[in-house]
Parts: structure tokens; sequence; C-alpha cells
């Protein structure tokens, strides 16, 4: 998995169509967004990946002193995480697609978001929930990506960790 900075900030571009109508997450060199993966692919990644605009002054690039114009695409393409939300049954639809991309490095199922797009809002301990996310999670592994897991307690954490997840947070909501 590629190494990214923790710090994150949270953007909203009308310049870049995938991005117009969502909310998407970004580190200086990550993002995580609802699945919309070639758009944040394309807008996060850099040239020959993606078309991310290089701008030579940036803090990203400490104001040039580190990494010169060639280096900086290269270094960041090889280093960014690219973290995608499944909260849509077209996001379900498309995972085998989502899956296969190799920019996708962690993708996380939003139960709450899928319980009310497949007509039980907010019944996300609904057995055929369970079951959707369950069957969501070993897809995700199956394609060794990696999954991004709610946890509340140190139990939780455990269990994940024998399902073979091993990116978690802890949650503040349900």
């Amino acid at each position: 998995m590629r190494k990214s900075n923790p710090c994150r900030k949270n953007f909203f571009t009308p310049d870049h169509p995938a991005l117009r109508t969502t909310n998407v997450t970004a580190a200086s060199n990550g993002a995580n967004a609802p699945s919309i993966t070639a758009g944040v692919i394309n807008a996060v990644k850099y040239y020959p990946i993606g078309h991310s605009g290089v701008c030579t002054d940036s803090r990203a690039r400490r104001f040039g002193t580190v990494l010169n114009s060639v280096e900086h695409p290269k270094y960041f393409n090889d280093n960014t995480i690219i973290t995608v939300v499944i909260e849509k049954k077209s996001a379900v639809d498309e995972l085998d697609d989502i899956l296969a991309n190799p920019e996708v490095d962690i993708v996380s199922v939003s139960d709450a978001d899928l319980s009310y797009d497949f007509g039980r809002p907010g019944e996300t301990m609904h057995p055929l929930q369970i079951e959707l996310r369950n069957d969501i999670c070993k897809k995700i592994l199956t394609a060794h990506k990696t999954v991004l897991d709610k946890v509340t307690t140190p139990d939780d954490i455990k269990r994940a960790y024998n399902e073979g997840k091993r990116c978690f947070y802890i949650t503040s909501d349900e």
C-alpha cells in the first residue's frame, strides 16, 4: 500500500466535472471519494495516469526546494492513496470495475447510505444489509484491496483484523 500524509482537508471544486456534485476528502497525497473513481483518479493523479495540474511553487512541492517538475508527478503518482466509499447501489453494481482499477487502494462500505439506497433506511443491521456488506468486503479482499472498516471497540478491531481487514476508523456515529 502507498504511504500518505495523515493530514486531510475537505475540498469542493466546480472546476472538475467528477467532483462538482460531491465533497471529496483529500490530503496532499491522497483522496477519499464516494465511488466516482475515474474522475477522482483523473483529478488527483498527475500525467500519465491523470490530469491534475502541477504548480511549480506550491507547498506540496515545498516551493520547488525538494522535488523538481519531473520528480514531483512521479513521486506523488507512486505515493498517493485513493480511497473509494461504496455508498450507492450504482457503486455496488460497478464494484468489479472499481476494484479492477489499479489506482484504487482502499475501499470503504457506507452501511447507512447503502441502507437508504436499498430501501431499508437506517436498518444497517438488517440481515440483507449485513449480507450485502459481507459480500462487498469479500470482493474487496479477493481483489487484494484494503478494506477500511468502522470499529467501536477493541473486540471490533480483533474481529475485523481476523476477517482480513487492515484499515480502521473509530466511529462517532451510526
